[in-house]
């Protein structure tokens, strides 16, 4: 994957959970208590992980200290 900052070759990798689903929420709203909470406007990147750590697949920029994580589609 190309970076869209400065244009250089990202190298791919992961970001793991082990507790909690890992979610993009608005600066405005608040991470949920337990493991089964969902804020509305929250987008999730990985599910939540029932007694396996779960992983997102994502793409770093060296030069911009830049990750690239794409989202579930919790629809598929």
């Amino acid at each position: 994957m190309q970076c869209p900052k400065c244009l250089n070759t990202m190298k791919e990798g992961y970001i793991y959970n082990t507790k909690m689903p890992i979610m993009w929420l608005p600066k405005d709203e608040m991470m949920p208590l337990t493991i089964f909470g969902r804020p509305q406007n929250s987008i999730m990147i990985t599910k939540t992980p029932f007694l396996t750590k779960k992983k997102a697949v994502s793409f770093y920029c060296r030069s911009c200290k830049f990750i690239i994580t794409p989202v579930l589609d919790l629809d598929a």
